[in-house]
């Protein structure tokens, strides 16, 4: 019965090279519908930027506002594809000493976002004695601001959050413009002459500048952390002229197959029907998948026949 359960288990998980040709075929339909502005699961959001020559030179902050952490750093670029970081302070969004979540639904946008302006003001303190970061005093330093969720603009410096996925409930802000909410609060933290947002972009898409700004030839990049996504440089996107970084919002993308394990894990998720394939291969809920296999095999019993096939094993 147990060979018979771990095989049954294995055709479930397995991944057969004519599956993956079909999901590759789906994928690129979905894209192309998406591109075209018909309904698809991938909502191929432009970026409104071009891939980097690595010539660029400068010194900006960057800001990544990601499910777990908030990361802030002063960064020189100094082109032929070198940087350098000057400074970097991170900061998880679940204080451990005073148990404040700032992903709870308790939690309004301008904590949230006074909470990040804070992050900030910070690494500005431990920057200031650096003198490329003192170079322009008079000149706001430009700030590029990396945000982990969906959202859509208009414009290189706004995004409206479509919706919270990775646990985040945070209060006021879908809908709303997260570029308005950080240049405010910057403002109530006096960095308002001192700081200027330049451009809202996808963590995927800053992937893809921070690798493309040290090799040009770069085409696509993807991430599979706490949550997943894919962005690509498209050569024709619709209404622009030169190519731009496209977000596909790959972790939304329906058409892969599903197992058991798929349907129940996404039916008792905070988000049933949302981010579909996200919920298959990523670091927030792999290890759910895992408990619901372990719990399937335990209530058939056949945990204790595991353990003493393991127990039998180890002895001999």
């Amino acid at each position: 019965m147990l060979e018979q359960a771990l095989t049954q288990l294995e055709n479930e998980l397995s991944v057969s090279q004519n599956t993956i040709l079909t999901i590759a075929s789906r994928f690129q339909e979905h894209m192309e519908q998406g591109l075209s502005g018909r309904a698809s699961s991938l909502k191929m959001l432009p970026s409104y930027l071009q891939a980097p020559n690595g010539n660029e030179v400068g010194t900006f902050l960057a800001f990544d506002f990601g499910g777990s952490n908030a990361r802030a750093a002063v960064v020189e670029l100094k082109g032929n594809g070198d940087f350098q970081e000057l400074y970097r302070v991170r900061r998880p969004l679940l204080d451990p000493e005073s148990g404040r979540d700032y992903r709870a639904s308790s939690v309004t946008a301008d904590e949230l976002f006074d909470f990040l302006a804070g992050l900030i003001q910070e690494v500005l303190t431990n920057s200031s004695g650096n003198s490329a970061l003192n170079s322009k005093p008079l000149e706001p330093i430009a700030l590029g601001f990396a945000f982990s969720f969906p959202y859509r603009q208009r414009k290189i410096e706004e995004g409206f959050l479509l919706n919270w996925n990775k646990e985040v409930k945070t209060s006021g802000v879908i809908g709303k413009d997260v570029g308005h909410l950080l240049s405010a609060a910057l403002k109530r933290q006096g960095l308002g002459s001192v700081v200027r947002p330049a451009a809202i972009i996808n963590d995927t898409v800053a992937t893809f500048l921070t690798a493309a700004y040290q090799d040009p030839s770069l085409d696509i990049s993807s991430i599979i952390g706490t949550g997943h996504n894919t962005c690509y440089l498209e050569q024709n996107a619709p209404g622009f002229a030169a190519p731009i970084l496209i977000n596909t919002e790959s972790g939304n993308f329906s058409a892969a197959p599903d197992t058991a394990y798929d349907q129940k894990l996404d039916q008792e998720s905070d988000n049933p029907g949302e981010q579909p394939f996200e919920k298959k291969l990523s670091g927030k809920y792999l290890g759910e998948l895992f408990r619901q296999i372990v719990l399937v095999f335990s209530q058939r019993g056949l945990l204790s026949i595991l353990n003493k096939n393991f127990n039998t094993i180890c002895c001999y």
